[in-house]
């Protein structure tokens, strides 16, 4: 299968779940609590429910037609130079706005289309270039950037510091680089998994298959505002090991 058909195919999946998942989710609601669906327009938006909320699939969508356009400039730019690009793009995108703490560009911090053809330039880089990092490099990479993370959450909590608490936050945005530093030593670690046993390989499958449902229904907008917002805000006065439970 070529790499547009695949594309297509992925694209026709993805809008076709995400139809039948919120219309069934919606038709169930509309029949078990229909006080929350008061009015025509919050049951056409629950039915079609493309921006903020499965802000993901709406901006997959767009990519999805930008990809062979992305594909021409990454095939025709010199490696070194493509380097350069993405150096400079990750200086600008993710650098400049955690340490800065503003979002010049418009990002929504990573909440839209253009992260998401960011991120399609780090994918390519690296199957590219065939990158391969030792495995003890990439765990520890992932352990410190935890760490850092978890002492700025520290020091904001002992403290109570608004300054603090703003920092943790920008820095773990999508656009922070601990978060694509994650990402990408995350991605490598396991790209080259391969396991002979067969009940963890129909796990990873049943997981893989599953994550795309598990986003569409819990990002739905009458699963957030009526079942998901109301419950949170009650558990975070628990302690760590209840609330974690």
């Amino acid at each position: 299968m070529d790499r547009e058909t695949y594309h297509t195919i992925s694209i026709v999946k993805i809008i076709y779940s995400l139809f039948l998942y919120s219309i069934v989710i919606t038709l169930f609601i509309k029949f078990v609590h229909p006080e929350w669906i008061k009015e025509k327009q919050k049951l056409i938006e629950a039915m079609f429910p493309f921006g903020i909320r499965l802000w993901y699939i709406t901006a997959y969508f767009f990519v999805f037609f930008m990809i062979p356009y992305l594909n021409i400039f990454i095939k025709n730019c010199p490696k070194a130079d493509f380097f350069v690009f993405l150096c400079v793009l990750t200086l600008l995108l993710s650098i400049l706005t955690t340490v800065g703490m503003r979002d010049y560009w418009g990002l929504r911090r990573g909440y839209g289309c253009f992260w998401l053809i960011y991120c399609y330039f780090i994918g390519a880089f690296i199957k590219n270039n065939q990158i391969n990092i030792k495995k003890n490099i990439l765990i520890f990479c992932i352990f410190s950037s935890v760490v850092f993370l978890f002492g700025l959450n520290i020091l904001s909590l002992a403290y109570k510091s608004k300054q603090i608490s703003r920092i943790f936050s920008h820095w773990m945005d999508y656009t922070s680089p601990l978060i694509i530093l994650n990402a990408i030593c995350v991605f490598l670690l396991f790209k080259d998994l391969n396991t002979s046993n067969g009940f963890l390989q129909k796990i990873l499958v049943i997981c893989s298959n599953s994550a795309l449902s598990v986003f569409i229904i819990h990002a739905q907008g009458l699963v957030l505002d009526n079942i998901i917002y109301p419950f949170l805000p009650r558990r975070v006065k628990y302690n760590s090991l209840r609330f974690f439970m």
